[in-house]
Protein backbone atom coordinates (compact mmCIF):
# COMPACT_ATOMS: atom_id res chain seq x y z
CA UNK A 1 0.00 0.00 0.00
CA UNK A 2 1.21 3.12 -1.04
CA UNK A 3 1.56 6.53 1.09
CA UNK A 4 -0.83 8.15 -0.52
CA UNK A 5 -3.24 5.08 -0.41
CA UNK A 6 -2.57 4.98 3.00
CA UNK A 7 -3.53 8.55 3.96
CA UNK A 8 -6.54 8.30 2.27
CA UNK A 9 -7.44 5.29 3.93
CA UNK A 10 -7.26 7.04 7.18
CA UNK A 11 -8.86 9.71 6.19
CA UNK A 12 -12.06 7.27 5.23
CA UNK A 13 -11.76 5.65 8.67
CA UNK A 14 -12.08 9.29 10.47
CA UNK A 15 -14.50 10.27 8.63
CA UNK A 16 -16.57 7.11 9.13
CA UNK A 17 -15.37 6.01 12.85
CA UNK A 18 -13.78 9.48 14.05
CA UNK A 19 -10.53 10.69 15.74
CA UNK A 20 -10.83 7.34 18.68
CA UNK A 21 -11.71 4.61 16.62
CA UNK A 22 -8.75 6.12 13.72
CA UNK A 23 -6.37 6.16 16.57
CA UNK A 24 -6.93 2.58 17.81
CA UNK A 25 -6.59 1.19 14.66
CA UNK A 26 -3.12 3.23 14.06
CA UNK A 27 -1.63 1.55 17.48
CA UNK A 28 -3.04 -1.78 16.27
CA UNK A 29 -0.94 -1.51 12.97
CA UNK A 30 2.30 -0.15 14.69
CA UNK A 31 2.08 -2.80 17.84
CA UNK A 32 0.87 -5.41 15.16
CA UNK A 33 4.03 -5.31 13.14
CA UNK A 34 6.13 -8.66 12.47
CA UNK A 35 9.24 -6.76 13.94
CA UNK A 36 7.53 -6.10 17.29
CA UNK A 37 5.34 -9.23 18.06
CA UNK A 38 8.76 -10.76 17.11
CA UNK A 39 9.84 -9.20 20.43
CA UNK A 40 7.16 -9.65 22.51
CA UNK A 41 6.61 -13.14 21.63
CA UNK A 42 10.07 -13.79 23.08
CA UNK A 43 9.85 -12.22 26.28
CA UNK A 44 6.07 -13.04 27.05
CA UNK A 45 5.94 -16.65 25.21
CA UNK A 46 9.38 -18.09 24.90
CA UNK A 47 11.29 -16.89 28.29
CA UNK A 48 7.97 -17.98 30.69
CA UNK A 49 8.15 -21.02 28.57
CA UNK A 50 4.56 -20.77 28.26
CA UNK A 51 2.84 -23.83 26.13
CA UNK A 52 0.84 -23.39 23.19
CA UNK A 53 -2.35 -25.59 23.45
CA UNK A 54 -2.67 -27.67 20.17
CA UNK A 55 -6.31 -29.01 18.91
CA UNK A 56 -5.38 -33.02 19.86
CA UNK A 57 -3.95 -31.72 23.33
CA UNK A 58 -7.39 -29.22 23.62
CA UNK A 59 -9.16 -32.14 23.13
CA UNK A 60 -7.55 -34.52 25.07
CA UNK A 61 -7.62 -32.43 28.28
CA UNK A 62 -11.45 -32.18 27.84
CA UNK A 63 -12.05 -35.85 27.07
CA UNK A 64 -10.00 -36.50 30.65
CA UNK A 65 -12.82 -34.43 32.47
CA UNK A 66 -16.10 -36.16 30.52
CA UNK A 67 -16.54 -32.76 29.00
CA UNK A 68 -15.93 -32.98 24.99
CA UNK A 69 -18.71 -33.37 22.63
CA UNK A 70 -19.15 -33.24 18.58
CA UNK A 71 -20.96 -30.42 17.58
CA UNK A 72 -22.55 -32.12 14.64
CA UNK A 73 -23.74 -36.04 14.63
CA UNK A 74 -21.12 -38.00 12.79
CA UNK A 75 -23.85 -38.79 10.06
CA UNK A 76 -24.50 -35.08 8.84
CA UNK A 77 -20.58 -33.99 9.00
CA UNK A 78 -18.87 -36.93 7.21
CA UNK A 79 -22.27 -36.42 4.38
CA UNK A 80 -20.53 -32.97 3.82
CA UNK A 81 -16.79 -32.54 4.69
CA UNK A 82 -14.80 -30.88 1.82
CA UNK A 83 -11.12 -29.46 2.14
CA UNK A 84 -11.00 -25.59 3.11
CA UNK A 85 -8.28 -23.65 0.62
CA UNK A 86 -5.83 -21.98 2.73
CA UNK A 87 -4.94 -18.23 3.03
CA UNK A 88 -2.31 -17.33 0.52
CA UNK A 89 -1.12 -15.10 -2.58
CA UNK A 90 -2.10 -16.58 -5.85
CA UNK A 91 0.44 -15.09 -8.19
CA UNK A 92 -0.50 -14.34 -11.87
CA UNK A 93 1.30 -17.30 -13.04
CA UNK A 94 -0.40 -19.73 -11.00
CA UNK A 95 -3.92 -21.23 -11.97
CA UNK A 96 -6.52 -21.56 -9.34
CA UNK A 97 -7.36 -24.79 -9.62
CA UNK A 98 -4.22 -25.85 -7.60
CA UNK A 99 -4.49 -23.91 -4.62
CA UNK A 100 -3.97 -25.52 -1.35
CA UNK A 101 -6.23 -26.81 0.88
CA UNK A 102 -6.35 -28.16 4.39
CA UNK A 103 -8.58 -30.91 6.01
CA UNK A 104 -11.08 -29.32 8.36
CA UNK A 105 -11.02 -30.69 12.45
CA UNK A 106 -14.32 -32.22 13.22
CA UNK A 107 -16.25 -29.35 15.08
CA UNK A 108 -16.69 -30.06 18.64
CA UNK A 109 -17.17 -28.33 22.01
CA UNK A 110 -15.34 -28.28 25.21
CA UNK A 111 -15.16 -27.29 29.01
CA UNK A 112 -11.97 -26.04 30.33
CA UNK A 113 -11.80 -25.19 33.89
CA UNK A 114 -10.30 -22.55 35.04
CA UNK A 115 -9.29 -20.01 32.18
CA UNK A 116 -8.43 -16.42 32.14
CA UNK A 117 -8.84 -14.47 29.63
CA UNK A 118 -7.27 -11.17 28.55
CA UNK A 119 -8.59 -7.77 27.19
CA UNK A 120 -9.26 -6.92 24.72
CA UNK A 121 -9.12 -9.98 22.32
CA UNK A 122 -9.85 -13.72 24.96
CA UNK A 123 -6.43 -14.71 24.19
CA UNK A 124 -6.84 -17.38 26.67
CA UNK A 125 -4.74 -18.51 29.68
CA UNK A 126 -5.06 -22.14 31.37
CA UNK A 127 -3.16 -24.19 33.67
CA UNK A 128 -1.52 -25.59 30.71
CA UNK A 129 -0.67 -22.71 28.93
CA UNK A 130 -2.77 -21.01 25.70
CA UNK A 131 -5.79 -22.07 24.22
CA UNK A 132 -5.29 -20.72 20.79
CA UNK A 133 -8.55 -22.43 19.51
CA UNK A 134 -10.39 -19.38 21.50
CA UNK A 135 -8.82 -16.73 18.37
CA UNK A 136 -7.39 -19.06 15.47
CA UNK A 137 -7.62 -22.49 14.18
CA UNK A 138 -5.02 -24.63 16.68
CA UNK A 139 -3.62 -26.44 13.84
CA UNK A 140 -2.70 -23.00 11.74
CA UNK A 141 0.39 -20.70 12.84
CA UNK A 142 0.83 -18.53 15.90
CA UNK A 143 0.59 -15.46 14.45
CA UNK A 144 -2.37 -14.65 15.77
CA UNK A 145 -1.80 -15.56 19.20
CA UNK A 146 1.09 -13.19 18.59
CA UNK A 147 -0.77 -10.33 17.10
CA UNK A 148 -3.67 -10.32 19.96
CA UNK A 149 -0.52 -10.50 22.59
CA UNK A 150 0.93 -7.00 20.85
CA UNK A 151 -2.67 -5.29 20.78
CA UNK A 152 -3.00 -6.32 24.61
CA UNK A 153 0.18 -4.48 25.45
CA UNK A 154 -0.57 -1.70 23.28
CA UNK A 155 -3.63 -1.48 25.38
CA UNK A 156 -2.28 -2.64 28.72
CA UNK A 157 1.11 -2.20 29.14
CA UNK A 158 4.07 -5.15 28.75
CA UNK A 159 4.13 -5.48 33.03
CA UNK A 160 0.05 -5.80 33.11
CA UNK A 161 0.13 -8.72 30.24
CA UNK A 162 3.49 -10.38 31.71
CA UNK A 163 1.95 -10.45 35.16
CA UNK A 164 -1.58 -12.07 33.83
CA UNK A 165 0.56 -14.92 31.64
CA UNK A 166 3.10 -15.81 34.61
CA UNK A 167 0.56 -16.02 37.10
CA UNK A 168 1.80 -12.90 39.33
CA UNK A 169 -1.03 -10.05 39.06
CA UNK A 170 -1.74 -9.51 42.10
CA UNK A 171 -4.86 -6.62 40.97
CA UNK A 172 -8.58 -9.14 41.47
CA UNK A 173 -10.22 -9.68 38.38
CA UNK A 174 -13.70 -9.84 37.11
CA UNK A 175 -14.76 -14.03 37.54
CA UNK A 176 -17.44 -15.89 35.74
CA UNK A 177 -19.20 -19.08 36.17
CA UNK A 178 -19.73 -20.54 32.79
CA UNK A 179 -19.09 -18.77 29.71
CA UNK A 180 -17.53 -19.04 26.15
CA UNK A 181 -15.71 -16.29 24.21
CA UNK A 182 -17.31 -14.47 21.17
CA UNK A 183 -14.34 -12.17 20.22
CA UNK A 184 -12.08 -11.41 17.44
CA UNK A 185 -8.38 -9.82 16.18
CA UNK A 186 -10.36 -7.51 13.86
CA UNK A 187 -13.70 -5.88 14.28
CA UNK A 188 -15.35 -6.15 11.19
CA UNK A 189 -18.38 -7.67 9.79
CA UNK A 190 -16.72 -10.75 8.39
CA UNK A 191 -14.79 -11.79 10.73
CA UNK A 192 -17.84 -11.57 13.23
CA UNK A 193 -19.61 -13.98 10.68
CA UNK A 194 -17.57 -16.16 9.70
CA UNK A 195 -15.78 -16.79 12.81
CA UNK A 196 -17.83 -15.68 15.59
CA UNK A 197 -21.48 -16.83 15.18
CA UNK A 198 -20.41 -19.71 14.10
CA UNK A 199 -19.50 -20.95 17.11
CA UNK A 200 -23.18 -20.83 18.66
CA UNK A 201 -23.64 -23.99 16.95
CA UNK A 202 -21.23 -25.57 19.90
CA UNK A 203 -23.12 -23.55 22.21
CA UNK A 204 -26.05 -25.17 21.12
CA UNK A 205 -24.75 -28.48 21.27
CA UNK A 206 -23.21 -27.82 25.20
CA UNK A 207 -26.42 -26.08 25.94
CA UNK A 208 -28.47 -29.72 25.06
CA UNK A 209 -25.91 -31.88 26.37
CA UNK A 210 -25.01 -30.23 29.83
CA UNK A 211 -28.25 -28.07 30.61
CA UNK A 212 -26.61 -25.22 31.07
CA UNK A 213 -26.67 -21.66 29.61
CA UNK A 214 -23.10 -20.20 29.33
CA UNK A 215 -22.62 -16.48 29.58
CA UNK A 216 -21.68 -14.94 25.81
CA UNK A 217 -18.87 -12.65 26.10
CA UNK A 218 -18.67 -10.34 23.49
CA UNK A 219 -16.21 -6.94 22.50
CA UNK A 220 -17.17 -3.61 24.93
CA UNK A 221 -19.45 -1.53 22.83
CA UNK A 222 -20.36 -4.15 20.70
CA UNK A 223 -21.75 -2.91 17.39
CA UNK A 224 -25.65 -2.61 16.48
CA UNK A 225 -25.48 -5.74 13.71
CA UNK A 226 -23.11 -7.38 16.66
CA UNK A 227 -26.54 -7.52 18.75
CA UNK A 228 -29.26 -8.07 16.47
CA UNK A 229 -27.29 -11.25 15.19
CA UNK A 230 -27.06 -12.35 18.07
CA UNK A 231 -30.95 -12.09 18.62
CA UNK A 232 -31.65 -13.63 15.51
CA UNK A 233 -29.58 -16.68 16.73
CA UNK A 234 -31.71 -16.42 19.57
CA UNK A 235 -29.37 -14.50 21.84
CA UNK A 236 -31.30 -12.72 24.96
CA UNK A 237 -29.78 -9.63 25.96
CA UNK A 238 -29.39 -10.70 29.51
CA UNK A 239 -27.22 -13.59 28.36
CA UNK A 240 -24.69 -11.37 26.57
CA UNK A 241 -21.26 -9.87 29.00
CA UNK A 242 -19.05 -7.23 27.56
CA UNK A 243 -15.19 -7.65 27.73
CA UNK A 244 -14.26 -4.31 29.59
CA UNK A 245 -11.55 -5.73 31.22
CA UNK A 246 -9.50 -9.05 32.07
CA UNK A 247 -11.35 -11.50 33.33
CA UNK A 248 -11.53 -15.47 35.10
CA UNK A 249 -14.20 -17.88 33.85
CA UNK A 250 -14.41 -21.21 36.16
CA UNK A 251 -15.56 -23.19 33.10
CA UNK A 252 -14.90 -21.99 29.76
CA UNK A 253 -16.62 -23.40 26.77
CA UNK A 254 -14.56 -23.47 24.03
CA UNK A 255 -16.24 -24.69 20.73
CA UNK A 256 -13.58 -25.59 17.99
CA UNK A 257 -12.39 -22.09 15.81
CA UNK A 258 -14.70 -22.57 12.91
CA UNK A 259 -12.82 -23.16 9.43
CA UNK A 260 -15.67 -22.20 8.34
CA UNK A 261 -16.90 -25.70 7.37
CA UNK A 262 -19.74 -26.36 5.22
CA UNK A 263 -21.44 -28.02 8.18
CA UNK A 264 -20.89 -24.74 10.63
CA UNK A 265 -22.06 -22.53 7.43
CA UNK A 266 -25.15 -24.35 6.81
CA UNK A 267 -26.08 -24.60 10.60
CA UNK A 268 -26.00 -20.25 10.75
CA UNK A 269 -27.65 -19.96 7.12
CA UNK A 270 -30.64 -22.29 8.36
CA UNK A 271 -30.40 -20.57 12.46
CA UNK A 272 -30.51 -16.67 10.69
CA UNK A 273 -33.03 -17.42 7.89
CA UNK A 274 -35.66 -18.56 10.22
CA UNK A 275 -35.33 -15.28 12.31
CA UNK A 276 -34.95 -13.43 9.24
CA UNK A 277 -37.83 -13.82 7.39
CA UNK A 278 -40.15 -12.80 10.32
CA UNK A 279 -38.76 -9.39 10.56
CA UNK A 280 -37.26 -9.03 7.16
CA UNK A 281 -39.29 -6.47 5.40
CA UNK A 282 -37.90 -7.82 2.22
CA UNK A 283 -40.19 -9.30 -0.42
CA UNK A 284 -38.41 -12.46 -1.67
CA UNK A 285 -41.10 -12.72 -4.31
CA UNK A 286 -39.98 -10.01 -6.17
CA UNK A 287 -37.05 -10.34 -8.99
CA UNK A 288 -34.41 -8.16 -7.43
CA UNK A 289 -31.37 -7.08 -9.53
CA UNK A 290 -28.75 -6.11 -7.06
CA UNK A 291 -25.34 -4.39 -6.97
CA UNK A 292 -23.50 -4.87 -3.97
CA UNK A 293 -21.40 -1.44 -3.72
CA UNK A 294 -18.29 -0.84 -1.27
CA UNK A 295 -18.16 2.70 -1.77
CA UNK A 296 -18.13 3.27 2.00
CA UNK A 297 -15.67 0.53 2.80
CA UNK A 298 -11.79 2.51 3.30
CA UNK A 299 -10.16 -0.34 1.21
CA UNK A 300 -11.21 -2.39 -1.82
CA UNK A 301 -13.41 0.41 -3.29
CA UNK A 302 -13.89 0.06 -7.37
CA UNK A 303 -12.12 3.51 -8.68
CA UNK A 304 -15.09 3.94 -11.51
CA UNK A 305 -18.04 2.64 -9.51
CA UNK A 306 -20.31 5.54 -10.65
CA UNK A 307 -19.81 4.48 -13.87
CA UNK A 308 -20.37 1.03 -13.42
CA UNK A 309 -23.73 1.52 -11.58
CA UNK A 310 -24.99 3.73 -14.64
CA UNK A 311 -24.30 1.47 -17.05
CA UNK A 312 -25.98 -1.78 -14.67
CA UNK A 313 -29.06 1.15 -14.02
CA UNK A 314 -30.18 -0.07 -18.20
CA UNK A 315 -30.35 -3.52 -16.84
CA UNK A 316 -32.77 -3.08 -14.00
CA UNK A 317 -30.36 -3.36 -11.67
CA UNK A 318 -30.03 -1.01 -8.13
CA UNK A 319 -27.41 -0.17 -6.10
CA UNK A 320 -27.45 -1.16 -2.14
CA UNK A 321 -24.86 -0.55 0.66
CA UNK A 322 -25.54 -3.22 2.79
CA UNK A 323 -23.99 -1.31 5.84
CA UNK A 324 -26.90 0.81 5.56
CA UNK A 325 -29.44 -2.40 5.73
CA UNK A 326 -30.39 -4.34 8.44
CA UNK A 327 -28.59 -8.04 9.09
CA UNK A 328 -32.18 -9.57 8.79
CA UNK A 329 -32.09 -7.94 5.13
CA UNK A 330 -29.22 -8.56 4.48
CA UNK A 331 -29.64 -12.50 4.87
CA UNK A 332 -32.84 -12.87 2.59
CA UNK A 333 -31.08 -10.57 -0.17
CA UNK A 334 -27.53 -13.67 0.42
CA UNK A 335 -30.34 -15.90 0.55
CA UNK A 336 -32.31 -14.66 -2.91
CA UNK A 337 -28.71 -14.21 -4.26
CA UNK A 338 -27.76 -18.38 -3.64
CA UNK A 339 -30.87 -18.60 -5.59
CA UNK A 340 -30.04 -16.43 -8.83
CA UNK A 341 -26.42 -15.77 -9.14
CA UNK A 342 -27.30 -13.84 -12.63
CA UNK A 343 -29.30 -11.09 -10.56
CA UNK A 344 -26.61 -10.61 -8.53
CA UNK A 345 -23.36 -8.00 -9.19
CA UNK A 346 -20.71 -8.38 -6.45
CA UNK A 347 -17.12 -5.64 -6.52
Amino acid sequence: MSTMELVQRAHRKYEQDGAKSLWTEGKYTLFESKQFRSVLKNYLIDRNSVERIDYDDLCQIARSTSSFWNTFDDERWDSITEPIPTKMHVPETRSFDRLETSEPVSPAVMEIADCTLIHPFGLTLCKRGILQETIAKSAASSSRIEKALSKSVSDHGYREINNLITGTETNSLESLSIATPLLMLWNNYYHWSMECLPRLAGVERYRQETGNEPSIIIPEDPSSWMLESLRLLGIKEDQLHELETHCTVDRLVVPTHPGPTLAECQWLRDRMYQSAKESSTIDESMDHRIYVSRQSATRRRATNEDEVVEMLRSYGFERYALEELSVADQVIYSLMRTQSYRHMVLV
